[in-house]
């Protein structure tokens, strides 16, 4: 008996070394960090939408009321139905209450954040995701996944050494990947087109390391963002991956 409890028990331990390596637990965790992503951009997202808004998007005057008629009466519906549904649990619950629950259930509680936005007003949320981040590239480093989302996290972060070591180790691992290709051009915009000031030897790193990545998609050390991004839709002859960029 004291033999096999003590092999379960090594199991369990051995176990417990690899669980932030495990599948699900990457899921999860990589899920979290892309959250608190989406959250930190949703500003400047909201920023853009609004300001393609006020602009028209290119439609007319017609159009735009048009666009504006169908989404009044979307708005209508969907108050509609909320109400219709509210009057349905209204009167099963007084069917309950009046018929008694049946085993004696308790009443569901009224959910106080219904579209998220307390749980989503996070402080410092790359500060969290940088802590899920240490343990997915210490647990689980060889995820491509992993290494693309460190990289989006680094430049969010204004990290760009930390966000080249992630693209390179990244690049190893599928260069091919349509969301590798996105962080390396975001990458090349960001860091070499004069978009954020760097350090005169973390700009020389950079620019060796760049000038590396534009090379292995057969391009010369002076290439944009740009013909970075067309060269590889041109590899990708419109391929699940040119499809992936095109709609990012």
């Amino acid at each position: 008996v004291r033999k096999m409890t003590l092999r379960e028990y090594v199991k369990m331990v051995r176990f417990e070394d690899t669980l932030h390596g495990h599948a699900f637990y990457v899921t999860a965790a990589c899920g979290i960090v892309d959250t608190y992503l989406r959250i930190v951009a949703k500003p400047a997202r909201d920023a853009a939408a609004a300001a393609a808004e006020e602009a028209g998007g290119g439609l007319s005057v017609q159009e735009r009321k048009k666009a504006e008629s169908k989404r009044r009466k979307a708005e209508a519906k969907a108050k509609a139905e909320a109400e219709a549904q509210a009057k349905r649990d209204a009167d099963a619950k007084g069917k309950d209450g009046k018929g008694g629950k049946k085993g004696g259930g308790k009443e569901k509680p009224p959910d106080d954040d219904p579209y998220g936005e307390a749980l989503a007003s996070v402080e410092a949320p790359l500060a969290k995701a940088a802590g899920y981040m240490r343990t997915l590239l210490l647990h689980a480093p060889a995820e491509l996944r992993v290494q693309v989302l460190a990289c989006q996290l680094a430049m969010a972060r204004s990290k760009p050494l930390l966000a080249l070591r992630a693209l390179r180790k990244a690049l190893s691992l599928g260069a091919a990947d349509a969301q590798v290709h996105r962080s390396a051009a975001r990458f090349l915009h960001l860091y070499r087109a004069g978009g954020a000031a760097l350090a005169p030897a973390v700009a020389t790193v950079v620019e060796r390391h760049s000038a590396q990545i534009l090379a292995a998609a057969g391009l010369p050390t002076g290439a944009t963002a740009e013909a970075y991004n067309d060269a590889f839709l041109a590899r990708a002859g419109g391929g699940a991956a040119a499809a992936a960029v095109a709609h990012a």
